[in-house]
């Protein structure tokens, strides 16, 4: 209906990208909010494998304000540095903010459909004064899983060199190659590469194109 609000979905799977397979989606949801509060609200996700998601959060306010990273279980939750660890009975989601150093909190709230109790990992940025109004905010947030038993996850990430006024980030590991997530305003580009095969792909907004096949 014209006069419906809420978000809009966009998503692709590449069953042919190098690694096995490439999931891409992105979502606008000013209008899923209270009317006035977001100027722009996009949510872009990229996974070049089932236990590795980047989701990077693009925001500008109408008014400066703390902007959060929400993750709701039933699960023990961990904390150290700029990233926390959910461990359930088999397997573990460990939840790292890139480029962005969040004020972290988990506390109980509410409870969930069986009447348990749900924690809520919140990872908070604050509103920067150094930016023009205050109101704009860019959170790449990587979600990892690993069975317990694994420790530490094999995903590598760091930080790759970017075009003026970008940021990229680059996440490796064998089995999917390595992935190039550059954020760019009001969009980004991917790119997945393994042996000697690439894939590129844009998201004008919250639309994602094919590039060019490396």
């Amino acid at each position: 209906p014209g006069g419906a609000r809420g978000a809009r979905l966009e998503a692709r799977y590449e069953p042919e990208a190098p690694g096995g397979g490439l999931f891409l989606a992105a979502s606008r949801n000013d209008e899923a909010w209270e009317p006035g509060l977001f100027r722009r609200n996009v949510r872009r996700l990229v996974s070049p494998a089932a236990d590795v998601y980047l989701i990077d959060d693009e925001i500008e306010l109408a008014s400066a304000a703390p902007v959060s990273f929400l993750v709701n279980t039933l699960q023990q939750v961990r904390v150290a540095d700029a990233q926390a660890l959910i461990v359930g009975s088999r397997a573990a989601l460990r939840v790292t903010a890139l480029g962005w150093s969040p004020r972290i909190s988990v506390a109980e709230d509410g409870v969930d459909s069986h009447l348990r109790p749900v924690t809520v990992l919140r990872l908070t940025r604050d509103p920067d004064g150094r930016e023009a109004g205050g109101g704009r905010a860019r959170l790449v947030t990587l979600l990892t899983v690993t069975a317990v038993s694994d420790g530490e996850p094999d995903v590598r990430a760091s930080r790759d060199a970017a075009a003026a006024g970008g940021v990229a980030w680059r996440l490796e590991r064998p089995d999917f190659g390595a992935l190039r997530y550059e954020c760019c305003d009001n969009g980004a580009v991917v790119t997945l590469a393994r042996d000697g095969r690439g894939r590129r792909l844009a998201c004008d907004g919250e639309v994602w194109r094919d590039v060019a096949d490396e």
